[in-house]
């Protein structure tokens, strides 16, 4: 009885889940035709080695036909306390990472802010808060690109 039960379930819910609407954030993926250069960045430097780390997957140098797009890279990086106990001590703070980014392409400029947030808890050993917050900012910086790729992509260089 269980297994007719578990059987007409499955073969209830199969046709739900494919019928749902879902379509993956790049299901048009045609492929990059561009190439990312990095000029100057300024700002956190463990950040912007981030985002410069994650933009090299664009560098593609064995082909001419791509089209060059230059960007600047500013960043910066706050970590700000939003909770104290009765004591006064610390027990939250908020990350925030602001990126601007100027993308310069035949000429035409086009200036792009990315603001990500997280709150996290205070952790009593500093060296696995600092770790946790460098995962943080790595995270950020994964994001960030994911944004600035899909801005390309669906926008062009307006």
């Amino acid at each position: 009885m269980i297994k007719k039960i578990c059987i007409s379930f499955i073969l209830i819910t199969i046709p739900l889940i494919y019928s749902c609407g879902f379509t993956p954030k790049y299901a048009n993926y045609e492929g990059i035709n561009f190439q990312i250069e990095i000029g100057k960045s300024t700002g956190d430097r463990e950040l912007n080695n981030f985002l410069k780390s994650n933009l090299k997957r664009y560098n593609n140098k064995k082909n001419e036909d791509l089209e060059i797009l230059n960007l600047d890279l500013n960043s910066k990086f706050e970590k700000n306390s939003i909770a104290k106990n009765t004591k006064g001590e610390v027990t939250k703070y908020e990350l925030k990472a602001i990126v601007n980014i100027t993308l310069i392409f035949e000429n035409k400029t086009k200036e792009v802010i990315f603001d990500e947030r997280f709150k996290i808890d205070k952790i009593d050993d500093s060296v696995e808060q600092n770790n946790y917050i460098l995962i943080i900012k790595k995270d950020f910086a994964n994001e960030i690109i994911d944004k600035l790729i899909f801005d390309i992509r669906t926008n062009g260089n307006k």
